[in-house]
Formats: structure tokens, C-alpha cells, sequence
């Protein structure tokens, strides 16, 4: 994941310039992203620290279950993460400890969260799914 992580990095420079514009290098201070174990959040914590290691900072990627993610952030236990998925997927968690850290905005806009099956499959919605008997 991270030498897909650095192709992206290394084509995308024009991007990595507009989010580090301003930014003071630093040397050493540790940073702890803790994204989810969903690919696509495993890349982009990866993009994240390969700009963030530019940046002089010792980055520690820790996957960890959404479940601990936003808990680990709010206790101070990690730094950051770039995985939440809002509101849907992580609101509940995101309300049970809101004001126990700063929100920085999306990573991403005008997302999409549905479940897919093969073509094969005769069902339209998750109503023509009858349950295992």
C-alpha cells in the first residue's frame, strides 16, 4: 500500500504543494494516525504520512477498528485519522465523543455508501433479500 501511497504522492505533487503551503517543516515530532482497515482508508493514511514524513514528522500508522478509532483519538492514546466516514457510518461514534476532539473537515466530498452483489444475482434492493432459513 505505501509504494502505491508514494506513485500517488509523487504524480500528485501540485496537490501535496496546495496542503503543505504555509506549513513549517519540524524535526521529529511524532505524530500517530490511526486509520481503519478499509483500503481506502489505508491508502489515504499512507498518502498522509509520506506528506506528513516530508514534513519532518515521525509518523506511526496504527490500523485500529472503527470502533476504538474516535475513543483513542479523544483520550489522546493517537493524533489523528483521516477514516471516519460522516455521518452514517461513524455518527454515532463521532456524537459519543464530540468535544473531545477537533473535527478538521472531510478528506473527501459527495461520497457514496452501498452494498453491491454480482449481476447474476436476481435482487434489486435489500427488500429481495429473504433471510437464511
Amino acid at each position: 500500500m505505501d509504494t502505491l501511497a508514494q506513485k500517488w504522492v509523487d504524480e500528485n505533487q501540485e496537490a501535496v504543494a496546495k496542503w503543505t503551503k504555509g506549513v513549517e517543516p519540524v524535526d521529529g515530532t511524532p505524530i500517530e494516525i490511526v486509520p481503519t482497515l478499509w483500503n481506502s482508508e489505508l491508502f489515504t493514511a499512507n498518502i498522509a504520512a509520506i506528506v506528513l514524513k516530508q514534513q519532518g514528522f515521525d509518523v506511526t500508522l496504527t490500523p485500529i477498528d472503527p470502533a476504538v478509532m474516535f475513543e483513542s483519538i479523544a483520550t489522546g492514546d493517537a493524533d489523528a485519522s483521516l477514516s471516519p466516514w460522516m455521518p452514517t457510518t461513524h455518527g454515532a461514534l463521532y456524537k459519543e465523543h464530540e468535544g473531545d476532539f477537533v473535527d478538521l473537515g472531510p478528506s473527501y466530498e459527495n461520497t457514496r455508501i452501498g452494498l453491491a452483489v454480482p449481476a447474476y444475482m436476481e435482487v434489486d434492493s435489500l427488500e429481495d433479500f429473504e433471510p437464511a432459513e
